[in-house]
């Protein structure tokens, strides 16, 4: 059948017009497809909160598209440090979707997993989550035990616990009383609270009383009673330290100025006059420097006998520790 001019005409046209278009069919790829991965607009399972070690409520889901159309077959490679993801790898459905379940790690906090699709934009696209502590699993102590302090002065260290979950998460807002059990102690308040480490603390002061001490700290949740022994000390025992002589207030004796003392109870040397020093003979305790108005102070922690001198004087100057 032989064609008009016009007709060879409109045929060229719509050729011309179906080539511009990339051929016949349906979609939005084109010749240059833009593959594109996003979290799904509903549901996507992002920023969640869970305790730790458990799998999250909702799963995580993305969108895979092609110029905003929806791409079916599409691997998306899922993976995080924190806990696990399962499966590892899921193909999106006709709808571009492809889902995961993620099990959180066993630290609290901020935890990450990620979505990977080879060559599309966004890729990789990162999910958070938040880990809470689980249920209170563990109470203990972490310092403030087996010190000594002079009567009616504070110990050194405060008395601290901590409450935790199965994994050693500390666990905020647990309430924590303290007792005395025995002794001559203060402490400087009944009960607290622990804070975001899951610690509580407190501040002890000796009593008038010398002697052993213990306090005791518990909690609801556990019937474990968390003990801290303690010991209160006379005060310091004192020397002066003249131009040529250690003398001891206590008891009058100089050079050797002898001195007895319990565990855990200190020495304090104080200068009256000249340049001298305390030299532990022996190495028995941590010597001075020359001596200031300030005085020089040892806690002696360990029963035995203890000697010195002045390293400027040596033996004309000397004395004799001895702890029980």
């Amino acid at each position: 059948m032989r064609r008009t001019a016009w007709q060879g005409a409109l045929l060229g046209v719509a050729a011309a017009l179906i080539a511009a278009c990339g051929g016949s069919g349906g979609g939005g790829s084109g010749n240059n497809p833009t593959l594109t991965i996003a979290k799904a607009a509903v549901a996507n399972g992002d920023n969640q909160v869970a305790a730790v070690g458990t799998a999250l409520a909702n799963n995580i889901r993305v969108v895979v598209t092609d110029d905003g159309d929806p791409v079916e077959g599409q691997v998306i490679t899922w993976a995080t440090g924190n806990g696990s993801v399962t499966p590892t790898q899921s193909t999106t459905d006709q709808n571009g979707i492809a889902t995961t379940n993620w099990t959180l790690g066993n630290i609290a906090g901020a935890q990450s997993l990620s979505a990977s699709l080879s060559g599309a934009v966004n890729s990789p696209l990162a999910f958070a989550a938040t880990g809470t502590p689980g249920a209170i699993s563990t109470f203990s102590a972490i310092s403030g035990s087996e010190q000594f302090a002079a009567v009616s002065t504070a110990f050194g260290q405060q008395a601290t616990v901590k409450v935790a979950d199965q994994f050693g998460n500390g666990i905020q807002g647990v309430v924590v009383t303290w007792a005395v059990g025995s002794g001559s102690l203060t402490p400087s308040v009944g009960f607290n609270s622990t804070g975001t480490n899951g610690q509580a603390s407190v501040t002890v002061v000796a009593g008038a009383s010398a002697g052993p001490a213990l306090l005791n700290a518990t909690i609801t949740a556990l019937a474990t009673v968390i003990p801290f022994t303690l010991t209160v000390v006379p005060t310091a025992r004192q020397v002066n330290v003249g131009s040529d002589f250690f003398t001891s207030v206590t008891n009058g004796t100089s050079d050797p100025a002898v001195d007895t003392l319990v565990v855990g109870q200190s020495m304090q040397w104080n200068l009256v006059g000249g340049t001298h020093t305390v030299h532990s003979i022996g190495q028995g305790f941590t010597s001075s420097g020359n001596l200031t108005g300030a005085g020089y102070t040892v806690q002696f922690t360990n029963a035995g006998t203890f000697t010195y001198d002045c390293a400027i004087h040596g033996a004309q100057m000397t004395g004799t520790i001895v702890v029980q």
